[in-house]
């Protein structure tokens, strides 16, 4: 749909539409890994990687090496997780790559579901959500609505909504009590929605380190970057720091 969009002729595309997969997205992760002739090694935390310098072995021979000193030779290394963990990767390979890298700023998200009876949520749920507008400062940024997006998400005759606190502005809201950020969701909801009933149902999760920004100047930051990666043959930068941080995204960069 992206190419069409491009300008080159082609039809424009239709309404942008969401898609999932029926048991979450691990389900393509899984699908992918079935695919592979070797199966994946998991559970390893890499420490940093080396380049193999030595007249009898290929240029782009590289070893990996995990906590423990465990140690895998490999023809090429893709990273594809966030800037700060390449960072670490990669500060003994080349400390001004790495300083770059891990220069590339996080923002802080609490997320916080909700399950409702659907007799409990005035009005209709046939979209996407809300967001607020950043210049109100709100202490939520935004609400999904989970079960209207995407089937088979809550059982029938109820509702599940999706909230989110912190972000640039306000990364205090991540370091709250789960009490003082369920109150805070509820009195959104009740101003934006009219919900005043308490959930049938609710879960906190936060991230510290949530989602890559893209500053003024970012786009510069990058070409530094790629630019000084390839002086590293066999060496690949991925992920959503880089050129996108939405699945689609780093699907096409992939």
């Amino acid at each position: 749909r992206r190419a069409e969009a491009s300008g080159r002729g082609e039809p424009a595309p239709g309404p942008a539409k969401l898609w999932s997969l029926r048991r979450g997205l691990r389900q393509m992760i899984e699908a992918l890994q079935s695919q592979l002739a070797t199966p994946p090694l998991l559970g390893v935390n890499v420490r940093r990687v080396e380049r193999v310098r030595s007249p009898d072995v290929s240029p782009r021979a590289w070893t990996i090496v995990a906590e423990g000193q465990e140690r895998w030779s490999a023809d090429a290394v893709v990273l594809a997780c966030p800037a700060y963990r390449q960072a670490a990767i990669l500060a003994d390979l080349d400390h001004p790559l790495a300083e770059r890298i891990g220069s590339i700023p996080y923002n802080r998200v609490a997320v916080i579901a909700l399950a409702y009876r659907r007799g409990d949520v005035p009005g209709g749920l046939d979209g996407f959500g809300y967001i607020a507008p950043q210049r109100l400062r709100r202490d939520v940024l935004g609400v999904q609505w989970c079960s209207s997006i995407f089937p088979g998400r809550a059982p029938d005759g109820t509702a599940l909504l999706r909230a989110m606190c912190g972000g640039w502005h306000r990364p205090e809201m991540v370091g709250l009590p789960d009490d003082r950020l369920l109150r805070a969701v509820r009195d959104d909801l009740s101003v934006a929605m009219g919900i005043k009933a308490p959930p049938l149902w609710h879960r906190v999760v936060r991230w510290n380190r949530a989602i890559p920004q893209y500053h003024l100047g970012h786009l510069e930051r990058v070409a530094w970057i790629e630019e000084r990666a390839s002086a590293h043959p066999g060496l690949f930068l991925a992920g959503n720091a880089y050129h996108g941080v939405a699945l689609n995204d780093c699907t096409a960069q992939a």
